[in-house]
């Protein structure tokens, strides 16, 4: 039995390949240096209803943030997820938004989710 299936993940990410439906996300050839930056703002409103792209980006975003928390010891830092019910609502989300939370605390850091309604 495998660990780790190869053919299955590179199906999975077929569509992200040169070619593939969504080549331009993971494909570039610009350096983006975001460590040094002390404000960064993603805006994710339209793909917020995309069941492919809304998890894959947010999931990478999140990885920058984690990234950048853990080599920048010693400074605050915050992540601010705004409407973040909709990733919630997802269960491998759910998760992984948990695991973000307990591991900011660790490295200075503070996680803080905005909404607009008590209910969320």
């Amino acid at each position: 039995e495998k660990d780790f299936d190869i053919d299955n993940f590179l199906f999975v990410l077929q569509p992200f390949y040169k070619g593939g439906e969504y080549d331009y996300l993971l494909n570039s050839d610009k350096e983006l240096d975001l460590l040094n930056k002390r404000f960064i703002v993603f805006e994710v409103d339209a793909i917020k209803d995309n069941p492919v792209l809304f998890p894959v980006v947010t999931i990478i975003l999140m990885e920058v943030f984690i990234n950048k928390m853990r080599r920048l010891k010693g400074i605050r830092k915050m992540l601010l997820l705004e409407e973040a019910w909709k990733a919630i609502a997802k269960d491998s989300m759910a998760h992984y938004l948990k695991y973000l939370f307990k591991t900011v605390r660790k490295y200075f850091g503070e996680a803080v989710v905005v909404t607009q309604e008590v209910d969320d």
